[in-house]
């Protein structure tokens, strides 16, 4: 997962903004190897992106906070199948700031009939197509866009198709909660009638909480891959913007109570919240 900030939240330069994510999602692929160990998860992570994970893991503080990117994307992986599994015929599911996660070349395999498309900035792309070409021969039914999906409206890239699942793991943290109603709006744009979004944001009490419990961990990774802005005082007003931005059907829980629920469950903070927003199903015509 890389941050695609925009300049719009800080000064940066385009390039600036690009090594930046580049950083953020070396780092968050090497501390996904290290807590979840797995030959292909570590085959698409770097040497320096294992090294800072490895200085994060051993700072002192409460390291339960990096069982969240685990937590997170097992959850997200579940919810994916399950809204993918409901679709009558082939699905296009969208990972956006896709970053050097293997989830799309896990769903690509399991699911040949459907097609996968992960979104992140050029760089990232990339260098994670040159590590992915060394595992051998990849899907036909996966593919890959370049762009800033804050920049750059998701249905653009998909060329007229829609999606049935878009998945934003790791994105909407590091964005204010304007710029978050603005990328909902152009992921409902591009979603197929009944579609789903699902992404992750911060309860700001829980964060606080994290934030006191973790120490340096939360600081040295606010640093590598930049500030998090995504927090909402209540699940309500997060509930409110998704269906301010338009979808039908908005659900919000706290990442440990959903993975309980699910049997995904590792220790980690509450504060997380996955949101599953839905669009309007098709109305029948008579």
């Amino acid at each position: 997962m890389s941050t695609e900030q925009t300049a719009s939240t800080t000064s940066e330069s385009r390039q600036d903004l690009e090594a930046r994510s580049l950083k953020s999602a070396e780092m968050a692929a090497g501390i996904k190897a290290a807590m979840d160990p797995d030959p292909e998860r570590r085959a698409l992570t770097s040497f320096k992106g294992r090294l800072v994970a490895a200085i994060v893991c051993n700072l002192p503080g409460d390291k339960d906070i990096l069982n969240c990117g685990t937590v997170r994307e097992r959850c997200m992986n579940r919810l994916a199948t399950f809204f993918l599994d409901a679709v009558d015929g082939p699905a296009v599911c969208v990972d956006m700031a896709a970053g050097f996660s293997t989830r799309g070349l896990a769903l690509a395999r399991q699911r040949p009939t459907d097609e996968v498309v992960e979104v992140d900035l050029p760089p990232v792309i990339d260098r994670k197509l040159r590590r992915l070409r060394r595992l051998g021969e990849l899907p036909a039914n996966l593919s890959w866009q370049r762009a800033d999906l804050v920049q750059t409206p998701l249905g653009e890239l998909l060329g007229g198709r829609r999606a049935h699942v878009a998945l934003a793991e790791g994105l909407l943290i590091y964005l204010p909660p304007p710029r978050i109603e603005e990328v909902a709006r152009s992921v409902l744009a591009a979603l197929a009638p009944g579609g789903t979004f699902i992404g992750d944001v911060f309860s700001s009490g829980g964060f606080q909480i994290a934030e006191g419990r973790s120490g340096p961990v939360l600081k040295l990774v606010q640093k590598k891959a930049g500030s998090f802005h995504g927090r909402f005082d209540s699940t309500e007003d997060v509930r409110t913007l998704f269906e301010r931005a338009g979808f039908e059907q908005v659900e919000v829980d706290d990442l440990a109570e959903l993975a309980e629920r699910l049997d995904l469950a590792l220790p980690i903070p509450r504060g997380t919240l996955l949101v599953q927003a839905r669009k309007a199903a098709a109305t029948p015509t008579a």
